[in-house]
C-alpha cells in the first residue's frame, strides 16, 4: 500500500480555489500482462502525449514501458473545498 494517499486534482477543479480529493484505500500491483496493457491503453487515451512514445524523450518512453501499474481499491474519498470554508471536507465511505 502506498505510504500516502493519492491526491487528485481533476481538470475541472484546477481553478483559483483550493479544492482537491484524497482517496484512501488499498493499492494492488497489476501483474496480468493483458490487464496491464489495457490499463496503460487507458492512460494513453487520457494523456495523448503518451500515444507516440517514439516522439517522447527516450527516458520518458523507457519509463512508460517499464512502469508498474497499480489498481486502487478506494475505501474512503475525502473532498476538500476551501471555497466552502477553510478545511471544509465531505467524506464518502465506500467500505466498512
Amino acid at each position: 500500500m502506498p505510504a500516502s494517499p493519492p491526491r487528485l486534482r481533476p481538470t475541472h477543479l484546477i481553478t483559483r480555489s483550493s479544492a482537491n480529493a484524497q482517496i484512501h484505500g488499498t493499492a494492488h500491483r497489476v501483474t496480468d500482462l493483458d490487464e496491464r496493457g489495457r490499463l496503460l491503453a487507458l492512460l494513453v487515451q487520457r494523456y495523448s502525449f503518451l500515444a507516440k512514445p517514439k516522439d517522447a524523450p527516450a527516458k520518458m518512453a523507457s519509463a512508460f514501458d517499464s512502469a508498474a501499474v497499480y489498481r486502487l481499491e478506494p475505501a474512503r474519498v475525502v473532498l476538500i473545498d476551501n471555497s466552502l470554508g477553510f478545511g471544509h471536507k465531505d467524506t464518502l465511505a465506500l467500505s466498512d
